[in-house]
């Protein structure tokens, strides 16, 4: 794994470990998306879907113990962001909807930033 994955040199303090309001299982991926995954962090405002950020590490996902922890697994999701989009997550998490896109293990591509809403939602239209 990089140095960037574990916050060392440059990186070292800027990443900070947030739990979400607990997500149902369709907007979680749960069960499939288990503590290690990476996952693209969409955020429902209103009529309005966007990404609010991609390739996110879940660091606990319910019912799952965190890795190298002796902690109680977590009843809801926890993942490490950096410390400037924690005021976001925060916000988010007890004002918007959110939904996990669940990445491939290996080979993924980056999201695309498209904001979605009932004018644009399919396209040519």
């Amino acid at each position: 794994m990089s140095r960037r994955r574990h916050g060392a040199g440059k990186k070292a303090g800027t990443w900070r470990a947030v739990a979400l309001t607990p997500l149902d299982a369709s907007h979680g991926i749960s069960p499939q998306a288990v503590t290690g995954d990476r996952v693209d962090v969409y955020l429902q405002n209103g009529g309005t879907m966007s990404l609010l950020m991609q390739d996110v590490l879940i660091l606990a996902a319910p019912g799952q113990a965190a890795t190298n922890s002796a902690a109680p697994p977590p009843g809801n999701y926890i993942l490490r962001i950096p410390v400037s989009m924690v005021s976001r997550f925060t916000f988010a998490s007890d004002n918007t909807k959110i939904w996990f896109a669940l990445r491939p293990q290996k080979g993924a591509k980056p999201a695309p930033r498209t904001t979605v809403n009932s004018t644009n939602l399919i396209p040519g239209t």
